[in-house]
């Protein structure tokens, strides 16, 4: 059973900017009235901002014994460390076009046998729950942007099914593929280890919502859309299907212990 939220901002997009655009500090208690650790959606004037399944992914014990061994990097974008998969923008490179992360032959390895079939169960759940976003996200992925890709113009060809592995994969990607023709919906992938985030936007995310995951050990660290005045405390195997491009979200307090979480999202080739 899934509770509905009828939410209401509490600040308007401009006032939002100028309480949480430059904002130095994490989110406290202070910043939110409901906390949901259960199956929750929440909607804004009936546009989906938010969708929390408990317990979605049975495999989170196992997928964080995988992550743990990933190469991280220092995170420029907060405390912690990161790992980035897929194409990023980047004006000063590749003549102003789409680039394909340069990974270590560990991460592109764990890409080919373990994140690209996340990301496709990721793309199942979102078109399961919320299939005009989904679909709306497909056909961006596969025909808008003026940029070329593995040689395809204006299409998004990397996270495909030769990619998933394992028989703990097989029967949902068969029951998956015999639904619809599977089609990327995803373009990126970051990767972050212990990074307590301030409050921003993910300005990148192209059509809004995103997918995030958290794996590990940990205790704090809930992620919080201040604006809608709403939390969420994650734990492995929980999946968050969130407004990041246009809600304020950063994390409550500080996270302790190793909290490794995976946002999935199609990114804007913009400049």
């Amino acid at each position: 059973m899934i509770a509905c939220y009828p939410m209401s901002p509490s600040h308007s997009p401009a006032l939002a900017r100028r309480r949480w655009g430059d904002s130095k500090a994490l989110l406290t208690k202070a910043d939110y009235d409901l906390l949901i650790a259960d199956n929750a959606t929440g909607t804004v004037n009936g546009e989906t901002k938010f969708l929390f399944v408990k317990g979605a992914f049975a495999y989170a014990h196992h997928f964080y014994r995988v992550l743990s061994r990933l190469e991280y990097v220092k995170s420029k974008r907060a405390a912690g460390e990161d790992a980035l998969f897929g194409y990023y923008f980047d004006p000063r490179n590749n003549n102003g076009k789409p680039s394909l992360t340069n990974q270590t032959k560990e991460n592109r390895q764990f890409y080919d046998t373990h994140l690209s079939a996340l990301l496709t169960w990721m793309g199942y759940r979102v078109r399961r729950e919320i299939r005009s976003y989904w679909n709306g996200q497909r056909a961006k992925a596969r025909g808008n942007g003026p940029y070329t890709i593995h040689g395809v113009p204006g299409r998004f060809d990397m996270f495909t099914k030769q990619n998933v592995p394992y028989q703990l994969w097989l029967r949902s990607m068969k029951e998956f593929e015999r639904e619809f023709p599977l089609a990327p919906i995803f373009s990126t992938v970051t990767i972050n280890r212990s990074a307590p985030f301030l409050p921003h936007l993910d300005a990148k995310n192209e059509g809004g919502l995103a997918c995030l995951m958290a794996f590990g050990k940990f205790t704090g660290g809930n992620l919080c859309l201040p604006r809608l005045r709403v939390a969420f405390r994650l734990r492995p195997g929980d999946l968050l299907i969130a407004d990041n491009n246009r809600e304020y979200h950063g994390n409550v307090g500080g996270i302790y212990g190793e909290r490794i979480s995976v946002v999935a999202y199609l990114r804007s080739m913009e400049p």
